[in-house]
Formats: C-alpha cells, sequence, structure tokens
C-alpha cells in the first residue's frame, strides 16, 4: 500500500439530499416513500418506509373511504414517524461525513461509536441485544 493515507482511495461520496415535501398529495395524486421524503440510506430504513407508507394509505383508504379524507389521515399518522427517522437519518449521515475523526479509536470503540450513530440504540436496549459487547465495552472503560 506504500506510503499512501488510508483515505486516499479515490472513493467518491455523494451529497446526500433529503426529501421533505411540504405536502404528499395533489388532488387525487399522493406521494409515498422517496417521493415524498427521504431518509439517509446509512439507517438503512428507505424500502421499510416505503413499504409502511403503502400499508399505511391502503388502510387510510379503507377507514375513510373518501379520498381527500383519507389523503389527510394518511400524511397526519405517517409525517411524525417519517420525521423521527430523518432526524435520525441526519444524524447517521453527520456521524458518516464525519467518521474519520473516530478513526483513531480503537475497534471496540469505534463500533460502539457506529453503532449509536443515530441515536436509535440505547445502551440498555443494545445490552438486552448483546450482553457480550456490553461487557466488554465496560471492562474496557469505554462506558
Amino acid at each position: 500500500m506504500g506510503s499512501e493515507p488510508l483515505l486516499s482511495n479515490r472513493s467518491k461520496w455523494i451529497q446526500f439530499v433529503t426529501v421533505r415535501n411540504q405536502h404528499w398529495s395533489y388532488g387525487r395524486r399522493v406521494l409515498l416513500g422517496d417521493a415524498a421524503h427521504t431518509a439517509h440510506f446509512s439507517i438503512g430504513s428507505g424500502t421499510k418506509i416505503a413499504l409502511e407508507d403503502a400499508a399505511a394509505l391502503a388502510a387510510s383508504l379503507g377507514r375513510y373511504g373518501e379520498v381527500d379524507t383519507s389523503l389527510a389521515a394518511y400524511e397526519t399518522e405517517r409525517r411524525p414517524v417519517v420525521e423521527k427517522l430523518q432526524a435520525a437519518a441526519q444524524s447517521s449521515l453527520e456521524w458518516c461525513e464525519n467518521a474519520a475523526q473516530d478513526l483513531h479509536l480503537d475497534p471496540l470503540a469505534f463500533a460502539y461509536r457506529a453503532m449509536r450513530r443515530s441515536g436509535r440504540i440505547e445502551l440498555e436496549n443494545l445490552r438486552q441485544r448483546d450482553p457480550g459487547f456490553v461487557a466488554r465495552l465496560e471492562e474496557a472503560e469505554l462506558i
């Protein structure tokens, strides 16, 4: 590898654009998924959000029947959920764009920071998922 710095592999990092539409419908046309709103791919929720939107839209149409009421209810129900995910995605995006500042960390500390980058994984949740990992973090006095 010679004397090249670790990060000079010529990889291109695109600038991610977060879509936040003021309205998700117009007349009988409705947006869902990435057409209505995006969340940075580093949290891996794009398809999940789109499918949840589709399910919520179908449920709303079934519940109300009337298109205008259904579309308004769909957006009212989904917007807070999407905004929460977008906030987590923004935190993750910012960590990813600045991950180089954590490259000095030992692998255990780096892994912990990477896992918590979106703010969606709390220590107690992680303790339930992987008590051995948390025990190693505690042993290393990283938490």
